[in-house]
């Protein structure tokens, strides 16, 4: 379900970025949330670096993701195709 609502947050909040860039960051998504980073519990989430303290619905910690570690548009800060970077 996460992975779904991190696609159309994408669709919706990103237009302009590729569809590889897109299907990228849902990978990168997708793994930081399968790495024990995130775990569900009764009707939502909690988050490691919350301590586990913090409830999160799907688009809390989405928002919470974005705000935290995503990375938004074509190139990185040095101007290299972001994924691709391993400068930033």
């Amino acid at each position: 379900m996460l992975k779904v609502e991190y696609q159309n947050y994408l669709k919706d909040q990103h237009s302009d970025l590729s569809e590889e860039n897109r299907k990228y960051m849902v990978d990168v998504f997708e793994d930081w949330v399968n790495d024990g980073n995130v775990e569900e519990w009764k009707d939502g989430y909690i988050e490691q670096t919350t301590q586990w303290r913090v409830f999160f619905t799907a688009k809390s910690l989405i928002d919470f993701y974005v705000m935290e570690y995503d990375v938004l548009g074509e190139t990185c800060r040095n101007g290299k195709e972001w994924n691709r970077c391993n400068c930033c």
